[in-house]
């Protein structure tokens, strides 16, 4: 049986409310049993893809995590469909133990 996160299958664009045109977006590949495989960071017309990056995602209900090996992490609530989540973005390492969280602001993860 499918891990209940193998929903998220696809390509996903996370982007911060305060870049609504996108400019400066994270594309995600999740792969069918739930687990981040690819992030790519656009900014500005520049692109720049981590096909070996790996992530988990967990899903409750209709709540969301995602932490990648790329240092993002979001947390959000779906819609009902599944095709759309509000939350908030971080950029989260850890450095000599120390584990750094910084909150980036609201941002929405939708399938594309």
């Amino acid at each position: 049986m499918p891990p209940t996160e193998a929903v998220l299958e696809g390509t996903w664009e996370l982007v911060k409310a305060s870049d609504p045109g996108g400019a400066n977006k994270i594309v995600l590949e999740i792969n069918d049993q739930g687990r981040v495989t690819s992030v790519t960071n656009f900014v500005g017309g520049t692109s720049f893809r981590q096909n070996n990056a790996t992530g988990q995602t967990t899903l409750a209900g209709l709540d969301i995590l995602i932490q990648t090996s790329t240092n993002l992490k979001f947390e959000a609530v779906f819609n009902d469909e599944i095709t759309e989540a509000v939350g908030t973005q971080f950029t989260e390492f850890t450095l000599f133990g120390v584990t750094t969280t910084i909150d980036e602001g609201e941002a929405t993860l939708k399938r594309i």
